[in-house]
């Protein structure tokens, strides 16, 4: 990963911190260990990684629900966030089936751009 993926991972990651409020996504869930999780894997989907609809934050317990490494509570956990949260879910289920090549390096400081102005914007808000 180049530093310029990196610096985009740590933005996406800060931005669907304050996007979701510093809460887990999952309904009523109350824990703090937070985590920033993709809707659609960043290993099978690498071009969306960065999107601002595939960001989620879970809690550790749900991250790992929703990814499968809790193989018995992945089912629920999904069906519970995509009935919450159907836009996002919508957004991946489009995305999913269209074309993407990889990101150029003119792409991705533009992205590194907007992450940049949308968080100083809400940190001047709130």
């Amino acid at each position: 990963m180049t530093n310029l993926e990196k610096t985009l991972t740590n933005l996406h990651g800060k931005f669907v911190h304050h996007a979701w409020r510093h809460r887990c996504a999952f309904p009523n869930c109350t824990r703090t260990n937070l985590q920033h999780a993709h809707i659609l894997s960043k290993g099978a989907f690498p071009h969306w990684r960065w999107e601002e609809w595939n960001g989620i934050l879970l809690c550790a317990f749900h991250h790992d629900c929703f990814d499968g490494r809790i193989i018995s509570e992945q089912r629920i956990v999904k069906e519970m966030l995509r009935e919450r949260w159907p836009w996002f879910f919508e957004q991946a289920d489009k995305h999913k089936k269209m074309e993407h090549g990889r990101w150029r390096s003119d792409q991705l400081h533009k992205k590194a751009l907007e992450f940049r102005r949308i968080l100083e914007t809400q940190n001047n808000v709130g």
